[in-house]
């Protein structure tokens, strides 16, 4: 099975999620390799527009057609606060 990962981003308040990925890069994930994904309440850092950027994940949602897997995933901002308590640079 094939595997597509698309982020969208939801600001605090929306209702909705964009309509558009907040990733610069697709992320696929070929037939009989295997990609992490993030869960429910994790961190992730994505390039958005040339800029690295974190975000906390929100939801999840699988979508399946044939051989692929379409898993959009929302994103929110994170506080600098809670990134900093996961994350040391």
């Amino acid at each position: 099975m094939e595997y597509l990962i698309q982020f969208q981003y939801k600001g605090e308040g929306d209702l909705r999620p964009m309509d558009y990925a907040v990733n610069d890069e697709e992320i696929l994930a070929p037939d009989g390799k295997t990609v992490p994904i993030p869960n429910v309440g994790d961190s992730v850092t994505l390039t958005s527009g040339g800029t690295p950027k974190s975000y906390k994940v929100v939801t999840r949602h699988f979508g399946y057609a044939g051989n692929h897997c379409y898993i959009n995933i929302v994103v929110t901002d994170i506080s600098d606060k809670d990134r900093a308590a996961r994350l040391k640079e």
